[in-house]
C-alpha cells in the first residue's frame, strides 16, 4: 500500500480533473503510472508487458475519475485496487495464453510425431525437440511406393509461434504433394511457387529432400538453402553441398540436386541447424564432425540409439547453456540395395 500524502494530493488532482484541467491529467497519468510501474516490475512482469499494462490502467482511472470516491484514503485504496486488478488480469491472460500455446504445441508434436520407418530397403529414425513451445523445424518420411522414400527436414525462419505455423503449413503442403512429386526439383518449386502467394515479409523456409531408391542404389538429394547432410559409409564420410535459394525468397529460385551412391550398411545423416549450431558455455558450437564421429561409432548400433546418442552428445556439449533453436536428426541406414 502507498502511504503518506499520497492519497490527499491523488484527491487534489482529482478535483483539478473534474474541473477540466489538462495539466492535472498529465500529472495524474504520470503519478500512477510510476507507482504501477514499480509494482508490476517487483512482480516480475516483463517491460514490454508493463509498457501495455500502464497505459491501459491510467487511461481507466483517469476516463473514470468522477466515479472515483472523495475520501483520499479511499481513493487512494481504489486505485491500488485497480492496479492489482490489472495485474491479476494480466496473469489471467498469460496462464490462458500458455495454456492455447500448450495446446498448439501438443498438437503440432502429434502432427509431427517422431517417425520410425522401414520400406523401401530403408530404415530411418526421426526426432524433433522444440527450443520452446511450437517447432520451426519440421520433417517427413512418406513411401511414394515404387521403392521409393521420401525424407524431408525443414526450417521455418524465427523461432516460437509464428516459425511454428509457417511450418506447419510447408509440411502439409509438402505431405499432400510428395505422392505426386516425380523429381525433388519439381516438388521444391511447387512449394515454392505457394508460399510466395502468400507473400509474408521476412519468412523463409529451408527444406533439404532426400529421395531413397534402393533398389537402384542412389539416393537424390534436393537443397532449398537447408544443411548439408552427409552419408557415413563403411570406409568414408561424404558431405552432400548444394547451394540454393531458400523456399519464399523469390519468384524464380534456383535449387539444386545429386545423386549419390548408397550400399547396405551406409547411413545417411540430415540434421537441422539448431543441432549443428548448438553453443556450448564458451560460445563454440556444436558442429559436425561430433556428429559424423557418433555415426560412424554407432554404425552397428540401432539407428533410434544411434539418433539418442546425438541429442546425449550435444546436452553434454552445452552443459549449462540454454538450448536457443529447435533440433531435429534423422538418420536414415541403407539396409538393402540390389
Amino acid at each position: 500500500m502507498w502511504s503518506g500524502g499520497l492519497g490527499v494530493f491523488l484527491e487534489q488532482l482529482r478535483e483539478r480533473m473534474l474541473r477540466g484541467d489538462p495539466s492535472a491529467y498529465v500529472e495524474f497519468g504520470n503519478i500512477v503510472g510510476t507507482l504501477a510501474r514499480s509494482h508490476y516490475k517487483s512482480r516480475g512482469v516483463p517491460e514490454e508487458d508493463i509498457g501495455t499494462l500502464v497505459p491501459q490502467l491510467v487511461y481507466d482511472l483517469s476516463t473514470g475519475v468522477d466515479r472515483l470516491g472523495r475520501d483520499p484514503r479511499l481513493l487512494e485504496i481504489l486505485i491500488w485496487e485497480a492496479v492489482e486488478a490489472r495485474w491479476e488480469s494480466w496473469i489471467c491472460e498469460l496462464y490462458e495464453k500458455a495454456k492455447d500455446l500448450e495446446n498448439g504445441t501438443r498438437f503440432q508434436a502429434q502432427l509431427l510425431a517422431h517417425p520410425t520407418a522401414t520400406t523401401a530397403g530403408i530404415e530411418v529414425v526421426a526426432c524433433m525437440r522444440p527450443a520452446i513451445g511450437l517447432s520451426g523445424d519440421f520433417h517427413e518420411v512418406s513411401d511414394l511406393g515404387n521403392d521409393r522414400l521420401l525424407v524431408a527436414l525443414g526450417d521455418a525462419t524465427g523461432h516460437g509461434t509464428s516459425a511454428g505455423l509457417h511450418s506447419t503449413i510447408c509440411w502439409v503442403l509438402l505431405r499432400e504433394r510428395a505422392l505426386r512429386m516425380r523429381d525433388p526439383i519439381d516438388l521444391l518449386h511447387s512449394l515454392n511457387q505457394t508460399l510466395m502467394q502468400f507473400r509474408l515479409t521476412g519468412r523463409f523456409i529451408t527444406l533439404t529432400l532426400g529421395l531413397f531408391e534402393a533398389k537402384r542404389g542412389i539416393v537424390t538429394i534436393a537443397n532449398a538453402g537447408g544443411t548439408s547432410p552427409f552419408i557415413v559409409g563403411l570406409s568414408e564420410c561424404l558431405d552432400v553441398q548444394l547451394d540454393s535459394h531458400f523456399l519464399g525468397f523469390c519468384e524464380r529460385p534456383e535449387f539444386c540436386k545429386k545423386e549419390m551412391a548408397i550400399c547396405a550398411g551406409d547411413h545417411v545423416v540430415f540434421y537441422s541447424d539448431g543441432v549443428s549450431e548448438q553453443e556450448n558455455e564458451s560460445g563454440e558450437f556444436y558442429g559436425t564432425e561430433a556428429l559424423k564421429r557418433l555415426v560412424r561409432q554407432g554404425a552397428s548400433l540401432a539407428v533410434k540409439e544411434i539418433v539418442t546418442s546425438v541429442f546425449k552428445d550435444v546436452d553434454a556439449f552445452r552443459a549449462r547453456s540454454h538450448q536457443r533453436d529447435d533440433q531435429t536428426v534423422i538418420v536414415a541406414r541403407v539396409v538393402t540395395t540390389t
